[in-house]
């Protein structure tokens, strides 16, 4: 399958997708991203293919072993790993107060969201 650009607005983008991709970049593994997840190593699998269909862009280079990321999987992958740790502090500073870590989250993912257009093309 070749890698296309597709116009596809941020705010249609599946959050748990983009995850399991950067999950499975961390950990170059889908067992590892699935233990952290608490899933199987397939859900992690079918959710990545998800995300592929959803972009309409190839993210991994399956015909290595493990698959590798693509230019686009990694830049996705990239902006990914951003939120992942964007949530995980804010969770962190703002203690058990969930109103609170989701206003901060919410403060901090719309200074993230032009990275993640950027990720799929639609800067």
């Amino acid at each position: 399958m070749i890698a296309r650009k597709t116009a596809l607005h941020a705010n249609s983008i599946d959050w748990g997708l983009i995850r399991d991709l950067a999950l499975y970049a961390r950990h170059k593994s889908y067992a590892e991203a699935a233990r952290q997840r608490g899933v199987t190593r397939e859900a992690v699998y079918q959710n990545i293919k998800a995300l592929e269909a959803a972009t309409g862009l190839t993210l991994l280079d399956r015909s290595v072993r493990p698959s590798g990321l693509t230019a686009e999987g990694a830049r996705l992958a990239a902006a990914g790993d951003m939120l992942l740790d964007v949530v995980q502090s804010v969770v962190v500073e703002s203690g058990s107060d969930k109103n609170q870590q989701i206003r901060a989250i919410a403060r901090q993912l719309s200074h993230l969201g032009h990275e993640l257009r950027a990720a799929v093309g639609d800067a």
